[in-house]
C-alpha cells in the first residue's frame, strides 16, 4: 500500500510527497504501519525524489524492518521519459537503497501513459531516425514543420483511416520502450542491484494518452506492473482488468503481474466495497500476483480536490471497503495458484 499524509489542499494541487520534510509526521507514519500490520499488508510504496527526503526513508527501513515488512520504490530520474540517470545514481546511493534488502523491488518508468500529443513530440528525433531505418517516412500522414511527426490524439482514440501509420507508431513506441528499459537495466546492474526491478505500465488511462504496452520490455524486468486505477468502476472495466492481466502474463514472457493503485476513488461512496470486491475477486481469478492499493487513510477533502479515497475513516476506523481488503490479505495467501509459466519466480 501506499503511504500519505492528507493535508488541506487547494483545487488542483498534488499531494505533497509523505517523505518531504515539511509534511513527514512520525506518529502518523507509525499509525499507517500499525494499521497495515493488523490488516495482513507486508510492502510500502514509497516514492524517492530529493536528498531532502533520504533520512525520511532511513527511517522508515528502520521501523519496518523488525515487523518483517518490505519497501517497493519509485526513484525520480529511472522514467524512461525523461531519463536522468546521474540524478538516480545520488539517489540510489545517497539512500542506499540497493544494498538494504528491505527494498523488495524498485518500479521504473512511472509515468505510464507518455501522454497527450504535445507531449508526445518528444519523441520525435527517435521517431524520425526509426522511420529513415525502416524506410518508411512516406508511409507517415502527420508532419510538423515537414518532418514527420506522432500520431493525433484523435487517431489514438479511434480506428479510423490512419489505422496502420498508428500500427507502425506502436512498434516503434514498444522498442523505444525496451531500448530504454534494457539502459536502465544495465546501468542498475552496474550499482549492483540486488532487488526485483518492474515498471508500471498496461492500463495506465485512455487511449489517448498512449499507455504504455505491458509486453514493451518485459524481457528486462522481473515482474509486470499494470495501474488498475478506475477500473473498479463498472462490470465492463472490470473484466478489461482481467484481460490486462491475462494479456501482460502472455506476452510479457509469463512473468508475475502486479495490479496497482486498486482502490481509486473507493472511500465511503455507496457500493465502494462491492465493486472493491468484485475488482479482488478479478485480481484472484486472472492470477494477479499481488494487489497494490491505494491510500490507507481517508478524512475530509475540499470538494474541488477530489474525494476522499481512504479505506478507513478520519478516525481509523476500516470502513466496509477497507473491510473487504482487510479479508482478501488471508484470501490471496490461501486461493492464488500461480500459472505453471511463472516457473517458481
Amino acid at each position: 500500500f501506499q503511504l500519505r499524509t492528507v493535508l488541506p489542499r487547494s483545487a488542483g494541487e498534488p499531494d505533497p510527497n509523505p517523505l518531504d520534510p515539511a509534511v513527514f509526521d512520525v506518529d502518523s507514519a507509525r499509525r499507517e504501519i500499525a494499521l497495515a500490520q493488523a490488516a495482513g499488508f507486508n510492502v510500502f510504496s514509497l516514492t524517492l525524489e530529493q536528498e531532502t527526503q533520504i533520512p525520511q526513508l532511513r527511517w522508515l527501513m528502520e521501523e519496518l524492518r523488525p515487523r518483517s515488512m518490505w519497501i517497493h520504490l519509485r526513484v525520480a530520474g529511472l522514467e524512461p521519459l525523461p531519463l536522468d540517470l546521474p540524478r538516480a545514481r545520488r539517489l540510489l546511493e545517497q539512500a542506499n537503497a540497493l544494498e538494504d534488502p528491505i527494498v523488495c523491488a524498485l518500479e521504473i518508468g512511472w509515468a505510464g501513459p507518455l501522454g497527450r500529443e504535445e507531449q508526445r513530440r518528444a519523441l520525435d528525433e527517435d521517431w524520425q531516425a526509426w522511420l529513415a531505418r525502416t524506410d518508411a517516412a512516406d508511409l507517415i500522414p502527420w508532419r510538423r514543420d515537414g518532418l514527420p511527426t506522432g500520431p493525433s490524439d484523435q487517431d489514438l482514440a479511434q480506428d479510423g483511416e490512419h489505422r496502420p501509420a498508428v500500427a507502425l507508431y506502436r512498434r516503434f513506441v514498444d522498442e523505444w520502450t525496451s531500448l530504454r528499459y534494457g539502459q536502465i537495466r544495465r546501468f542498475l546492474q552496474g550499482l549492483g542491484l540486488r532487488t526485483l526491478v518492474s515498471a508500471r505500465a498496461g492500463w495506465g488511462g485512455p487511449p489517448d494518452r498512449f499507455p504504455i504496452d505491458p509486453s514493451s520490455g518485459a524481457t528486462h524486468l522481473d515482474f509486470l506492473t499494470l495501474d488498475a486505477a478506475g477500473l473498479e468502476s463498472d462490470a465492463w472495466s472490470r473484466e478489461h482488468a482481467a484481460f490486462c492481466t491475462v494479456y501482460a502474463r502472455g506476452l510479457g514472457l509469463g512473468k508475475p503481474v502486479l495490479w496497482r493503485n486498486l482502490g481509486m476513488g473507493s472511500g465511503a461512496t455507496a457500493g465502494a466495497a462491492a465493486r472493491i470486491q468484485s475488482l479482488l475477486d478479478m485480481a484472484l481469478r486472472s492470477h494477479a500476483a499481488g494487489v497494490l492499493v491505494t491510500p490507507i487513510p481517508g478524512g475530509v477533502r475540499p470538494e474541488a480536490v477530489g474525494p476522499d479515497e481512504g479505506f478507513t475513516g478520519p478516525d481509523g476506523r476500516w470502513r466496509p471497503s477497507g473491510e473487504v481488503l482487510r479479508r482478501f490479505t488471508i484470501r490471496i495467501r490461501r486461493e492464488a495458484s500461480a500459472p505453471l509459466a511463472w516457473g517458481g519466480q
